[in-house]
């Protein structure tokens, strides 16, 4: 997410401020430090703002570029490279051609679900993945009583 944000940064934002020669040589040297402490500051409010509505909804959601997850609760989920399930070897870590990732679904720490990305909508992002995960999972563990209009 980028790096942790200094003691001095408040400190460092002034003297930028006040243009203080001594950390700023020329005009490109403050542009580029108000804009690396402006990122870092930006990175510090996203960080505490996902932290509270962790804390406060009980839902965690994670993404990178080869995965995402998503913990509310006793449950998680994750589709990504880490979990396969792989035509030969079954589920579990495999590096065979015949493997591909997997969204799995756990209560506490009792796998409940595993579905190949085969199953899943993959076309578009890991998070698409995840979300298409989620909803199998509810389809297959929650009740849902089917209204007809």
């Amino acid at each position: 997410m980028g790096k942790k944000m200094s003691e001095n940064t408040v400190v460092e934002l002034e003297e930028l401020i006040r243009g203080n020669d001594v950390l700023l040589a020329d005009r490109r040297s403050k542009t580029s430090q108000l804009q690396t402490l402006g990122r870092r500051l930006f990175s510090a409010l996203l960080r505490k703002k996902k932290k509270v509505l962790e804390a406060e909804t009980g839902v965690s959601v994670y993404a990178s570029h080869d995965y995402s997850g998503m913990s509310c609760g006793p449950y998680r989920f994750y589709y990504g490279y880490e979990y396969t399930v792989c035509q030969t070897h079954g589920a579990g870590p495999c590096d065979c051609e015949d493997s591909e990732w997997a969204f799995v679904a756990w209560r506490g720490e009792d796998e409940l679900l595993r579905i190949p990305a085969s199953k899943l909508d993959t076309r578009l992002e890991v998070e698409m993945a995840l979300l298409h995960g989620v909803g199998q999972f509810i389809k297959q563990f929650l009740v849902v009583e089917e209204v007809t209009l």
